[in-house]
């Protein structure tokens, strides 16, 4: 932002995720916001429980019993589960300072939403994340804080995340209502993968 040394405003990162799908009855996008400096501590914390659990990422939904994936490989129990989830959720809110998700039932919008706003804003994923940006920015603009957003590259709804934040943007007055800096698509899992993407799963799949 060029801001010079000492300055109080502060850039923040925003790490998004959605669950559900468009063949299902809803989706739901849901974020965490904190620090730069607290991200970069949440991190090796949470990559020590992946591997204490032996998992390459945890995916919420498949957390749930009947347990799916590798979580029914490895033979959890509920009380498993239990222990696993309350530290997880712990790292959560220790390290993080802002949590938003949004839900949007899928018929409801293909039947009620103007053709203007599905046209601005892509679809439901676009919409959720429009409502989640609209909460997170008008909080950081009294903070005076400025928002990096990180989403998950290739769900699918990057396409709607993308027109829906790129619309936003492009005009000054929105951009610096809503203080979006950056934003960009990124892995969840895999060598490059950004950990961090993990907790908003866990929202997102609450609001589900």
């Amino acid at each position: 932002l060029g801001l010079p040394g000492g300055d109080p405003v502060a850039l923040l990162e925003c790490y998004s995720d959605a669950s559900g799908s468009s063949d299902r009855s809803n989706i739901a996008v849901g974020a965490y916001v904190s620090t730069v400096n607290r991200w970069n501590k949440f991190k090796p914390l949470w990559e020590a429980q992946l591997l204490a659990e032996g998992v390459e990422y945890f995916r919420r939904s498949q957390m749930e019993p009947p347990f799916h994936g590798d979580f029914e490989k490895l033979g959890w129990t509920t009380e498993h589960q239990k222990s696993v989830l309350k530290r997880l959720h712990g790292l959560i809110k220790r390290y993080t300072i802002k949590g938003v998700a949004k839900a949007v039932r899928n018929k409801a919008f293909a039947e009620m939403m103007p053709l203007e706003v599905k046209r601005m804003y892509g679809g439901p994923y676009g919409w959720a994340m429009l409502l989640n940006l609209v909460d997170i920015g008008l909080w950081a603009r009294k903070r005076d804080d400025w928002i990096s957003y990180f989403f998950e590259a290739g769900d699918e709804g990057q396409g709607q995340i993308n027109r829906a934040i790129g619309e936003l943007y492009r005009h000054p007055m929105t951009r610096e209502l809503l203080r979006i800096c950056t934003w960009s698509f990124v892995p969840k899992k895999g060598p490059d993968a950004v950990i961090q993407l993990q907790s908003a799963d866990f929202i997102a799949f609450e609001a589900y």
